[in-house]
């Protein structure tokens, strides 16, 4: 990964973010974006109209708000007979 470019590193603000931010994925009331210039990429979910930014791990594709994934169980419950 780059480092980050000025506009990252002040951090995105407002429903842009900064000029070098393009959009790659929409779904629900959360967007990604990467930055053309040092390919940061930045998760923005909007409430009651204020916009909020999080920067997405490049190791592991998550934002610090998105918690930790619980896998599911290897072998589902079954019934014992006796």
């Amino acid at each position: 990964m780059n480092p980050p470019c000025p506009a990252c590193l002040a951090g995105p603000t407002s429903i842009d973010g900064h000029a070098d931010l393009s959009v790659q994925t929409i779904g629900g009331s959360l967007l990604t974006f990467q930055c053309r210039r040092c390919q940061a990429q930045w998760a923005r979910s909007a409430l009651a109209g204020v916009f909020t930014w999080k920067a997405i791990d490049p190791q592991t594709g998550r934002t610090q708000a998105s918690g930790t994934a619980v896998p599911p169980r290897s072998d589902p419950f079954k019934p014992t007979r006796s």
